[in-house]
């Protein structure tokens, strides 16, 4: 049995992981596959805060650029650059609710390269900006 994760939904106010476990004892191929799956997308959980390439990405699989493109888009059903995209807005949302940090720390705290860049990526996922759902959430 592995966990794969499969993709990163972000719904106002509720951030989920949408989590699979896959049992196939006939297909080893498949098995293998998801766990070089399994290794790349825990090695964008780890360092999701640093700048990360396709290559970085691939390697954690050991694996060629687009074998790892074939493989996100086969389990995960989407580009590895969307799902680390996803992932730190998914982490953004978490600080933005639990911490007071500046808008600016978190942005940069998730591994964006600009507070600019990082608002105009949260509004075009969420529908709102890093402020209004800060705004939302902690009205009673």
């Amino acid at each position: 049995m592995y966990l794969i994760i499969l993709g990163i939904s972000t719904k106002i106010g509720y951030n989920y992981i949408k989590i699979v476990f896959y049992f196939r004892g006939v297909n080893s191929a498949d098995n293998q596959l998801q766990m070089i799956v399994w290794k790349m997308t825990g090695f964008i959980h780890q360092h999701y805060d640093k700048k990360l390439t396709l290559d970085d990405i691939a390697a954690s699989g050991a694996v060629c650029r687009s074998k790892c493109c074939d493989l996100f888009n086969k389990f995960v059903g989407q580009t590895p650059n969307t799902y680390v995209m996803k992932y730190r807005i998914t982490k953004s949302c978490d600080m933005l609710r639990e911490t007071n940090r500046t808008v600016c720390d978190i942005a940069i705290t998730c591994g964006f390269q600009s507070p600019s860049y990082f608002s105009y990526v949260f509004r075009s996922e969420t529908g709102l900006t890093p402020q209004d759902y800060r705004k939302q959430i902690t009205v009673p």
